[in-house]
Formats: C-alpha cells, structure tokens, sequence
C-alpha cells in the first residue's frame, strides 16, 4: 500500500481508533494489499479509490465502527468481519468496484447508500452477516439488461427474467419498512426500486428474495408482492410462486417494474391509523379515530365485545377512501353496554384488518392509569391511557444517554386514548417513555425495548 504523510495518520482516543485520511491524500494499493481497520474507524476527506485486484480493507473486531468523513471512498473490496453483535455504521456513501463480502456482522447503512459497480456484487449475506438500514439509505446497481434469464444484477436478490430489452436498468435495494407517509412498519425490512430504460410490454417475471430476519414479524406463509408507484399507495399484486423454505415470492406476467416490496394479503400498507379514544363526556360511550392515511379504504365497522374475544358489529362508518393528510371519524354508541371495541378497516378489496382494543370505563369511576404495549416492540407500541378530565399527554422518548430522541403533545379526551408512537426510524436498544399529563400532576416512566 503507497502511503503519502503527513496527510493520513492513525488517531487514537483511548481504546478508540480512526483512520484518517486528510483533505488532499490520496491511499492507493497495489499486489492484493490489505488493510485491516481493528476496532477502528475510516475518515476519508481525501481520495480512497481502489481498482479492482488491487486489495481490500477489512472491518474487524468486537465493537462497532463507522465509515465517516467529507469524501465517498470507492473501495476494491469491502470485508465485513466483526464479533458478537458489532457492525460497520455509514455516515458517508461508498462505492465498490468488485465486492462487499460478508464474514460475520452486519453492514448499517444508517441512511446512506453502497454503489456498486455493474460487475460489483455482494458476497456471503446471510441472516446474521447481511445489510440492514431501517432509517433509509439503499444499495444499487445499474446494468444492462437485454433479455435477461433470472438475472440477479449484484446479487441484491431481485431475480428477473424478461424476453424483452429492459436497456440500462437501475436496481435499489432499501431496508426500510414500507407503509406510505405516517411510518407504521407494514411491510418486510426490504424494497426494491428497480427502474429501466424501456419499461412497458415486458412481460416479465420477478422473484423477491428475503431473510428470515427481515420478516418484520409477519407471517411468512402469508407473503405477496405489493407494487408502488410513488411509494405511498400499494398496489397487492399477488404471488405466482414463493417458497418459505428458499425465501422468496415470485410473480410472472409482470408489464412493467417500479417499487416493490413483500407484506400479508390481509396487510393493507396504505391506511395508516393514528389516535383512538373513547370519550365518556356526554353520558354516552363515543368512539373517535384519526387516520393518518388512507388508499382505497372502503368503510370502518365499530365492533364490540364483552370479553375482548368474541365481536358483533355494532354499525358502519364510510370512509374518506384516499387521503395523505389526517381525517377524523366518530360513532356514538347509544344501546350496546359491552366495555371492549375495536374497528375492521376493510379497503375496496374486501380486505380486512383490525385496530388495537379498547376498553371502555364510562360506566364506573375513572382512575387516571396508563399502560404500553407491544414491549418488547418492533415498529410501534401503543400508549393507552384512562384519563378522568380532558388533558395533554406530554411523550419524551429517551435513549440511554439521557438525551430526547422524540416527543411530541396529544390532546386527551374523558375516557379511554390509544396513541400509536412509531418505533421504526429508531435504533435497537433500551430507552425510557416519559409521560405526564394533568398539567403535570401524574406522571409515568416506562422502560421500554426496541427489537
């Protein structure tokens, strides 16, 4: 490896090292070199650009370390081999000119992208050495593709086969749970944007593969493609074949390519709910909603229960069926005494799917309590709180530093609230849900796990 001073030297803080690479320096290597960056980070502010055969630098060791600094380094090859749960964080893009090879740990691309080069690919992913980005960023390819016969450009794990002439075709791959504006984590931790230069009467035939690890807790059996142009509205698309134990879903007879990711049939990734109360205020129990998002939404059937097991439905509310800004529905309820309610969201489709349950108090003395749940959780919890008066609930999330990494107010009503908290833009770990309400008086402190 060429090395030119003073402008690159190794910086170490304490047990922590970094690899910098100054405004003006230039790393070349030659004769299949390697550097190996132990614990160490990589701050490139001036050139790193290595051609194919010309080396690689590989990412050891047993704490996490990062790709940082002014300038996209363009490796030959990239080895990712960390111990125990340690992985290599992006904060800035990178190029590969032949591979990214996955020994052990995984590869964070924390909102920034991998380009590859149109003969680069991946190497070696599996369920506990791969990539992951739930914040966003992506990694892509583009090539050639001119009748292509279960092509799998990069081995990014889009399979495609077309009779036709596709022409240069780019091919995105995100990690980021798909579910339109308002977050909700509807769909697997893995989408693709795959865009080519001729795009219509393809006929073609596209198989999604996926890690078990990236299920996002749905149901694998009950998986399809779903189709997006503008990564909002989803389009189900069914499945020709899939295969639990190979991993994937396939559809034939496809005209054409944009975005695509896996969910549930019965999983409509455009209706995105937001608040649910039960207000006690006006000697009736009244259900009220907010939807944050809707496609093709048909109708809301108010159901009730008296054990929170067996439903009948208690009367129907239509809905708005397309909207990107916030709408706002009600149903009185003036005859039926069963305390637990819940709502099927059914879309044009005939689809079906069920909100969280509330149960109501009007009809007993209300004690102001809150409860969280799923925790563990995934994508979301729910915050439900019983209030006795109408309040403000104050929400800080705040990680392990003790710094806030979200907060926002939510107007509460007499009775019962339900507040979905998106989970899915936030790392693993453990933080704590600090709530109060009242004006201050009651308060609650929940320690709460990410998955």
């Amino acid at each position: 490896m060429k090395k030119i001073f003073p402008f690159i030297f190794l910086l170490t803080i304490g047990a922590k090292a970094q690899l910098v690479v100054q405004n003006g320096a230039t790393v070349t290597t030659t004769g299949n070199a390697v550097v190996c960056l132990l614990n160490s980070d990589l701050q490139n502010n001036g050139t790193i650009n290595q051609l194919s055969g010309t080396g690689k630098f590989i990412f050891n060791g047993n704490s996490n370390n990062a790709i940082s600094g002014t300038t996209q380094p363009n490796f030959a090859i990239v080895e990712i081999a960390k111990t125990g749960t340690a992985q290599l964080i992006l904060q800035q893009n990178m190029g590969i000119n032949e591979n990214v090879l996955f020994t052990s740990g995984n590869i964070d691309l924390n909102n920034k992208n991998i380009i590859l080069a149109p003969t680069a690919m991946l190497t070696g992913e599996n369920e506990t050495s791969r990539i992951t980005g739930a914040t966003g960023g992506y990694v892509e390819i583009s090539d050639v593709l001119n009748a292509p016969t279960t092509v799998n450009l990069g081995n990014l794990g889009a399979t495609i086969s077309s009779t036709q002439n596709l022409g240069n075709t780019t091919i995105r791959r995100g990690h980021k749970s798909q579910s339109g504006i308002g977050g909700g984590g509807s769909s697997i931790l893995r989408y693709y944007s795959i865009t080519p230069t001729n795009n219509s009467g393809l006929n073609a035939t596209l198989r999604i593969n996926y890690f078990d690890s990236e299920l996002n807790g749905l149901p694998e059996a009950n998986l399809v493609q779903l189709k997006s142009t503008n990564g909002t509205n989803w389009t189900n698309m069914g499945f020709t074949n899939k295969n639990t134990m190979l991993n994937y879903v396939e559809k034939t007879a496809l005209d054409g390519f944009s975005m695509w990711t896996l969910s549930n049939q019965e999983n409509t990734l455009p209706l995105v709910m937001g608040q649910m109360n039960i207000d006690c205020s006006n000697g009736f129990t009244k259900l009220i909603w907010t939807t944050l998002q809707e496609s093709n939404q048909k109708e809301f059937i108010v159901q009730t229960s008296g054990n929170g097991l067996n439903w009948q439905n208690i009367g129907t509310v239509a809905a708005i069926g397309n909207s990107n800004t916030p709408k706002q529905y009600s149903f009185t309820n003036t005859f039926n005494t069963d305390p637990y309610f819940r709502l099927a969201q059914i879309d044009r489709n005939e689809n079906i799917q069920y909100s969280s349950i509330l149960k109501s108090n009007c009809n007993t003395d209300i004690k102001d309590e809150v409860s969280v749940f799923p925790n563990p959780a995934q994508d979301k919890v729910n915050i439900q709180v019983n209030v006795s008066a109408t309040s403000t609930l104050h929400i800080r999330l705040i990680d392990n530093k003790g710094a806030t990494i979200h907060s926002k107010n939510i107007l509460l009503t007499k009775g019962v609230n339900s507040v979905p908290l998106q989970l899915s833009n936030i790392a693993q770990g453990n933080y704590q849900l600090h709530l109060n309400w009242n004006n201050g008086q009651n308060t609650k402190t929940l320690k709460l796990n990410k998955l």
